[in-house]
């Protein structure tokens, strides 16, 4: 054990509090590299299908805007696997969509499906027990990324003190991989907020499925994370301290969850029969490109995150007439804002859409984001925020969920109606400079056709307010409605969390 996780466990004992670990010589089983994309079965009868459309170098791509579409995605390329799936997530709730999935996972698993699950260590240690059990399966391997040494909340605090420098940079990735065929990016994670289930809010999000040559890079770049030191064997790092499941007690625990939530389950349809129609179906409407795929590196203990950042910020400098932005978090650098400056000093239209306060689930990134706005409207910059009543709340709500609010989760970037970014990255200095993102560059003027049209819709009066300045310079939100002279906000509880927030000295990070 080292000296900080000595540190940390022992305040854990001096303040009560159980829960720590350290790494178990444990023989676990670990496929280090990626097994040959698959020749039979479902999905490889339609990427054949697909691939004889293709030129070598160009992909086949569809954009997954609603949440029934994340939802279905997800469940059609677990449900029709025949060799491996390889996932990495940056969240995996543990709620219905989460022990859903989960479950269908361990039925891939039966099949002999292989499956490789990164999971980041960011909030895990709360559904240790769950994902341990998961791993008990011969068929599935887990592993954590950039782990804690304590599995407990309260001494995490002395933890984050001796090992700010490596806590700090976690896995924001986002990946699913089927039989080597297909894979899928994005900003969804696996939660009932994402997929439209969830009564606190759910999100407005966005990912994008591909085939062709774009998976290879994709495959890859997981097998890189998958080997990387900070990705640690569920099994050899931790004892939960509610003990491990067995599989069988996963399973009922599954099945119960699923019964409870049968309203939900019936909102969709989950039949293997549904997964392999939704298959079946990707060789009739998608868009055609050549691309790219950026990533950061996995060893962020010695080299620093940033170079998503880098070619995002390239890639946003290649404007020629037209920029169209949604993202949840806009915490610009000045690197970043020099670029737009430039920009619109050129006459280039930029459009931004990003979360209002009252859809902002990160208070922290809201206060890091408003200083922006006054200068943003100066360059010419078309600013937007999300309404929390938006229209498109019934493209995002599914099973009769009524939610509070639809959050703007997206992230994506649209230049001169050719090119497309769709992945991981905000533009904030986390996304930039701090975490590990990943996503796509496409060269596609029909996959930029749809992408701007999905991003400008969320713009429109019934689903953002219009930020301007009126004849006196001040802020007004507007829609077709009204003008607000002051920012609408969900009462003055939250006008006084937003006061406090701005107090704190550590918006470089929002």
């Amino acid at each position: 054990m080292s000296w900080y996780a000595l540190v940390a466990c022992s305040l854990a004992v001096l303040t009560g509090f159980a829960g720590c670990a350290t790494y178990r010589p444990t023989p676990v089983s670990e496929s280090q590299v990626a097994l040959p994309a698959a020749t039979d079965g479902p999905i490889a009868a339609v990427a054949q299908r697909i691939s004889s459309q293709l030129q070598a170098d160009e992909s086949a791509l569809w954009l997954l805007p609603t949440s029934r579409d994340a939802f279905l995605s997800r469940l059609g390329l677990i449900d029709t696997a025949t060799t491996s799936l390889d996932i990495q997530y940056f969240l995996w709730q543990d709620d219905w969509s989460g022990q859903f999935l989960l479950e269908r996972l361990l039925q891939a698993a039966d099949r002999g499906v292989r499956v490789r699950l990164l999971i980041d260590d960011v909030a895990e240690f709360s559904r240790d027990a769950m994902m341990f059990g998961v791993s008990r399966h011969p068929n599935i391997e887990v592993k954590i990324f950039n782990p804690w040494r304590t599995r407990t909340r309260m001494p995490r605090a002395a933890e984050w003190v001796f090992r700010v420098d490596t806590l700090n940079h976690r896995l924001h990735n986002k990946t699913i991989i089927a039989d080597g065929l297909f894979a899928m990016i994005g900003g969804r994670n696996v939660g009932d907020r994402y997929f439209g289930v969830y009564e606190k809010f759910v999100q407005h999000d966005l990912d994008i499925l591909f085939s062709g040559a774009l998976v290879g890079p994709v495959e890859s770049d997981f097998d890189n994370y998958w080997r990387a030191g900070l990705s640690v064997p569920i099994q050899r790092y931790l004892k939960p301290r509610r003990g491990p499941l067995s599989l069988a007690e996963l399973r009922l625990m599954f099945g119960e969850t699923i019964i409870e939530g049968e309203r939900l389950a019936q909102a969709y349809d989950t039949s293997a029969t549904s997964s392999e129609q939704w298959i079946q179906s990707l060789d009739r409407d998608f868009s055609v490109g050549k691309g790219r795929y950026i990533f950061d590196d996995p060893d962020v203990r010695t080299v620093r995150p940033e170079q998503v950042g880098e070619e995002l910020l390239e890639f946003l400098a290649t404007t020629q007439r037209e920029l169209i932005i949604v993202t949840a978090y806009f915490v610009p650098s000045d690197e970043l804002m020099q670029i737009l400056e430039s920009l619109a000093a050129r006459g280039v239209r930029i459009v931004l859409l990003t979360n209002s306060i009252q859809t902002n689930n990160h208070m922290l990134a809201h206060v890091g984001y408003k200083r922006w706005r006054k200068r943003l409207l100066r360059m010419g910059i078309e600013l937007f925020e999300a309404k929390p009543d938006a229209a498109l709340m019934s493209s995002h709500t599914v099973g009769g969920t009524t939610p509070e609010f639809l959050g703007l989760h997206s992230k994506a970037i649209v230049i001169d109606d050719r090119w497309s970014l769709v992945g991981t990255p905000n533009l904030d200095p986390r996304a930039l400079k701090i975490n590990t993102e990943n996503a796509v560059i496409v060269d596609s003027i029909d996959l930029a056709r749809r992408l701007k049209t999905l991003i400008l819709e969320a713009a429109v009066p019934e689903n953002a307010w219009r930020i301007q300045f009126d004849a006196r310079g001040q802020l007004v939100w507007s829609d077709d409605e009204q003008q607000l002279k002051r920012e609408p906000k969900n009462g003055f509880g939250q006008r006084i969390k937003e006061f406090l927030f701005s107090l704190l000295p550590i918006k470089n990070q929002a």
